[in-house]
């Protein structure tokens, strides 16, 4: 089995903004809002740069065939499309793709994989159309003054602006100023005459949420809303190249400002109920997908040689004996070493960890977060001096440090506040030159522990594995040695590495087949506590005293402590 592997920093280049650690929560935050007004993180704003930087997925390719062809007047797909996933899954940039395309063409035209998209599916230009995109979370639901003259009172309202101006405005001005519904006719008349045209609602609970407070007779705007949407499902289903794409969900129903959690849920079932009438549902991101967008996301350059080359190593290291019997069934499959061809730089470990454990949590905003936690990793371990320790051919998960504020701050934020502690102690610890136990036991041990950081490696992919899923329970044994086993280092080190958490470990529990951590200390945090509240003159008297008791009263013997 060879170890004599490039490293990772070798085979993968982060994009610019990485390598030189600039990574902010806005740079994985899409704002609608902010893109279309051109402000904000230019990976947004700038349609060419937006798509350098975009994966298709199937759906998106999918979501994009469709609503051109519906645009060109071609019968067949849907025109009221849904986009479904939790939030941080993607909707939002489906959305700016969609806006982007339209509104700049040019500029999308200028990446090859759209031009190369377009022209495989038989379009030769992207077709003209209007396009109102409205982003509820940023819509002030008590009106607005536009510079026409005009004060814009509702959805409907919006909508009919950004179609077609004063003109379509017009249309609606009666039922806008009187924050009443215009009715499915009017709206086919206003979609009529903007021509072909595309409307973007982005998480449309929001706005229903603010538009509560506004009494509109013995009703209020919120409910006014959901009559209005479902016209606007009607009109739009009736009325050739009209496409709507909404999203409906806000980040937490707990966040909203005016409809308590109970109302939020009953609202967000009621808008729901309304778009699957006539809706196609499209979730944005599906299976292994992840994969192709982090490296779309993350990376400037992958060496695709590099990568085959270490995914061909690592699987036959794990077929190898004695790891076979040792590790998860799926490391050992065919497409496993495809898997870590298509992680490559990262350990598939890594990624699965982040978007399928974290991702169900809401505080980490599934591809979102996913994509924030690596940035942070990859920024720290690019720049990072590794000193004495090896820079691995893959990142595991037992490479995530714990140490560096920026991940460690992505971590807390998941696992709350109570677990400092546990990572100080036993991880990774927060002052700088500061050890924990892993650390200090891997520097005691010195070679491949110290390399490696061994201990600290196991310590940190079990305490990664714990933060997965609404009911923690321990990790199994073979999963978390996919996730820290790699060709260098012997299984006998590895399975001491083990052993060490074990028995030194304070916050680190075996049971039940797997691993975990607990905020509660084991064992070994008590007896070590009770070590340490045993004074040392206490302890000296004790022995005195037990000393004299054996050698009796004997004058032959003088009891002396050293």
């Amino acid at each position: 089995m060879t170890t004599n592997l490039p490293n990772w920093r070798k085979g993968a280049t982060p994009h610019q903004d990485i390598r030189e650690d600039h990574v902010s929560e806005a740079l994985f935050a899409v704002n609608l809002s902010r893109a279309i007004a051109r402000q904000g993180a230019a990976e947004y704003r700038d349609p060419t740069l937006f798509f350098e930087r975009t994966h298709l997925t199937r759906t998106l390719k999918s979501l994009i065939h469709d609503v051109l062809k519906t645009l060109r007047g071609e019968p067949g797909a849907n025109s009221v499309i849904h986009l479904q996933t939790n939030f941080g899954g993607g909707k939002t940039h489906a959305e700016l793709a969609l806006y982007h395309l339209l509104t700049s063409p040019e500029e999308a035209l200028a990446v090859p994989r759209i031009a190369d998209f377009l022209a495989e599916n038989g379009f030769d230009a992207v077709p003209q159309a209007a396009v109102a995109a409205l982003p509820c979370a940023d819509l002030y639901a008590g009106g607005r003054e536009v510079e026409d003259g005009l004060t814009i009172y509702t959805l409907w309202g919006e909508m009919a602006y950004r179609l077609g101006g004063v003109e379509l405005y017009d249309l609606v001005r009666d039922s806008d100023e009187q924050r009443s519904p215009p009715g499915v006719a009017r709206l086919r008349e206003v979609l009529t005459q903007a021509g072909p045209n595309l409307i973007l609602i982005d998480e449309l609970l929001h706005y229903v949420d603010k538009a509560a407070a506004i009494k509109v007779g013995d009703s209020n705007l919120g409910s006014q809303t959901l009559g209005f949407l479902r016209e606007l499902t009607e009109a739009v289903d009736a009325v050739d190249h009209s496409v709507l794409v909404a999203s409906i969900t806000a980040s937490r129903l707990e966040d909203l400002q005016v409809l308590t959690e109970d109302d939020a849920q009953l609202t967000l079932s009621k808008l729901e109920d309304i778009l699957r009438r006539v809706e196609d549902s499209r979730t944005p991101i599906e299976g292994s997908e992840i994969y192709d967008i982090v490296r779309t996301r993350l990376f400037q350059q992958v060496d695709e040689d590099v990568a085959a080359e270490v995914a061909a190593a690592y699987y036959q290291f794990y077929k190898s004996e004695p790891w076979k019997d040792l590790l998860p069934q799926e490391s050992r499959e065919a497409d496993y070493e495809e898997l870590l061809g298509k992680a490559y730089p990262f350990h598939p470990s890594i990624v699965k960890v982040l978007y399928e454990r974290w991702g169900s949590r809401p505080q980490f905003q599934l591809t979102r977060g996913t994509l924030r936690f690596l940035a942070h990793l990859l920024a720290h371990l690019w720049n990072a001096d590794p000193g004495d320790k090896a820079i691995g051919p893959l990142i595991h998960l037992s490479d995530v440090d714990l140490a560096d504020d920026d991940v460690r701050a992505e971590a807390i934020r998941v696992a709350g506040s109570e677990w400092e502690a546990v990572i100080g102690t036993d991880v990774a610890a927060a002052e700088k030159g500061g050890t924990s136990i892993s650390q200090r036991v891997d520097r005691d041990r010195g070679g491949l522990y110290a390399k490696y950081g061994l201990v600290q490696s196991v310590a940190t992919s079990v305490f990664m594995f714990t933060h997965g899923g609404q009911q923690t329970k321990p990790t199994p044994r073979a999963e978390v040695r996919l996730a820290v086993a790699r060709p260098a280092v012997p299984l006998s080190d590895l399975n001491q590495a083990f052993d060490d958490c074990q028995a030194r470990l304070y916050y680190y529990y075996d049971e039940d087949g797997g691993y975990i951590f607990k905020t509660e200390p084991n064992p070994n945090k008590v007896l070590a506590d009770e070590r340490a509240n045993v004074q040392t003159d206490d302890a000296r008297r004790q022995v005195e005293r037990v000393v004299a008791e054996v050698v009796g009263g004997s004058d032959l013997f003088h009891v002396t402590l050293y």
